[in-house]
């Protein structure tokens, strides 16, 4: 693909306007953050929430501020073959508004192919056909979700940095009330918006974060298992060889035995 113009959070007064009725001669694809008024194929249309949409090449481009201060990501493109061609439009229909519960996701790759196309990267070409190609996958992972009608909760960002924080700090006794009280959630909220967003619930993530921090320790290092134990935050290792038994079908000494046997 081609890029031609890009840009990421661009700010406008409540007077901005875009009327193209030709087009730009290419592919456009727009987030919105802000409420917009769209004109599509001669039907207005007022976006209160953030959305997507791909303008398809010469169709015309109509949309406008809501009376507010406006904000949108932008991308100006052209595509290399009939293959990427075909493989975009199987993801998203052109001139299509999608609303997006996590717009954030796509603006962030937004976001990395505006500095890559900015900087002086020799390579910043393969770069940016990368992010690309990620971008594209992120909007097809979350069109999949909502026509599944499982999209992201608003809180997906948030949600995503405290598991990654759960992943970071295995030597700490994590507790629903704790991790709750980050997002300043209920307990009992927080446990059903994790676990629909991760499969899994996040107390059965702490201690899979420890299992598997303890599982790299065990291959990677000649740590006891006792100072594994203590680094994975449990009391003692009579604690960590139980549940590390419960859940891998092994003890820490018959997996680690198990690993070299295998190299």
């Amino acid at each position: 693909m081609q890029i031609h113009g890009i840009g990421y959070h661009y700010h406008h007064d409540s007077t901005f306007r875009i009327d193209r009725p030709q087009g730009t001669g290419d592919y456009l694809l727009l987030l919105t953050f802000t409420p917009t008024v769209f004109c599509i194929k001669g039907v207005t249309t007022i976006q209160k929430n953030p959305c997507v949409i791909l303008f398809n090449k010469n169709s015309p481009q109509h949309y406008r501020a809501d009376q507010k201060p406006y904000c949108n990501d932008f991308l100006h493109f052209d595509f290399d073959s009939k293959t990427e061609l075909s493989y975009v439009s199987s993801i998203i229909t052109f001139d299509t508004i999608y609303e997006i519960p996590s717009i954030e996701l796509l603006s962030r790759q937004i976001r990395e192919l505006s500095f890559e196309h900015l900087s002086a990267n020799k390579k910043k070409e393969e770069s940016k056909q990368l992010i690309l190609k990620l971008l594209f996958l992120k909007i097809e992972e979350q069109l999949s979700s909502i026509a599944n009608n499982t999209p992201y909760s608003s809180y997906y960002h948030e949600l995503l940095s405290l598991r990654s924080y759960i992943y970071n700090t295995v030597e700490q006794r994590h507790t629903v009330e704790e991790l709750a009280g980050k997002l300043d959630l209920s307990p009992s909220y927080f446990h059903t918006l994790y676990k629909k967003t991760f499969h899994v619930s996040c107390i059965q993530d702490v201690i899979n974060s420890k299992l598997e921090f303890a599982k790299y320790h065990l291959d990677q290092t000649n740590y006891s298992v006792k100072e594994i134990a203590t680094l994975c935050g449990y009391e003692n290792d009579v604690h960590f060889l139980r549940q590390f038994k419960k859940y891998t079908g092994y003890t820490p000494k018959q997996y680690r035995l198990r690993l070299s046997s295998q190299k």
